[in-house]
């Protein structure tokens, strides 16, 4: 029973913990904590943030450009035996 209302408490404090940044002059856009480290959330589509970039410091603008220098993503094709 004690493990349970553990693990419940560690997932209520990972969701509110998700959330790095807000926008207000955007609603679409935010700066969030993934499984993997910080990443950028724009409409449905996610982008990866440079290594280099302190995440807290971004503005609205900063993100919209590193959403639009994204390479494309490379197709994987693969063949049936």
């Amino acid at each position: 029973m004690e493990r349970d209302i553990e693990l419940i408490l560690s997932k209520i404090e990972a969701e509110a913990n998700k959330i790095i940044k807000l926008f207000p002059e955007r609603e679409d856009v935010q700066l969030l904590n993934g499984r993997w480290g910080p990443y950028l959330k724009i409409g449905k589509n996610n982008f990866k943030l440079p290594k280099d970039v302190e995440v807290e410091k971004l503005t609205l603008e900063q993100c919209i450009e590193i959403s639009e220098n994204q390479p494309a993503k490379k197709k994987v094709v693969r063949k049936k035996k």
